[in-house]
C-alpha cells in the first residue's frame, strides 16, 4: 500500500504529508471493520462501505483539494 501511495504521491496524484503513516492509518482503519462490523448493526454494510472511501480520499487528496 505505501508503495502504491508512494506511486500516486510521485505522480502528483495525492498530497501526502507521510506516506509511510497514511499507509499504516489506511490499512489500519480497513482492516479493524472486520472486528467490530455486524450485519445486524444499525448501520448497513453500504453505509460502512461508503464512509471508508471518503476517509480514504480525504487521507490522499491532492494539496489544495478539500479535505
Amino acid at each position: 500500500l505505501a508503495q502504491l501511495l508512494r506511486e500516486g504521491q510521485d505522480a502528483g496524484e495525492f498530497g501526502i504529508d507521510d506516506v509511510g503513516l497514511a499507509a499504516n492509518t489506511i490499512g489500519g482503519m480497513l482492516s479493524w471493520v472486520r472486528l467490530w462490523y455486524s450485519p445486524e448493526g444499525k448501520r448497513p454494510a453500504s453505509e460502512i462501505i461508503a464512509h471508508l472511501i471518503h476517509c480514504v480520499e480525504k487521507i490522499v487528496a491532492p494539496a489544495g483539494a478539500p479535505r
